[in-house]
């Protein structure tokens, strides 16, 4: 089989949103259980505390990673997307997906 006959693999943005989640909530855990493991129980403010730098920075970071692997993947023709969406459509997506469900 010849690099011209393999079909390539499209991925929707949707799916990176989806991916995202998958990353993010064992991401979030494993600080968790660090932070409590190295520094012990601690209180509510804390804890928010923890929780709004996971959202403010650690999500866009997965972001540009993912999208930058996307890009490269891209680039070598192992992937297609279903349009020219890179990390920034990928954080909106995830953001909005984030604030639609708390309404």
């Amino acid at each position: 089989m010849s690099v011209e006959d393999k079909e390539l693999m499209v991925l929707k943005l949707e799916q990176m949103t989806n991916l995202i989640w998958i990353i993010s909530i064992p991401l979030f855990i494993i600080i968790l259980i660090f932070t409590v493991s190295k520094y012990g129980l601690f209180s509510a403010y804390e804890f928010t505390l923890l929780a709004g730098i996971a959202v403010i920075v650690g999500i866009p970071i997965v972001c540009i990673v993912l999208g930058i692997l996307i890009m490269i993947l891209t680039k070598l023709n192992i992937i297609e997307t279903d349009g020219n969406w890179g990390a920034l459509e990928i954080m909106k997506s995830f953001y909005s997906e984030l604030y639609d469900k708390e309404k």
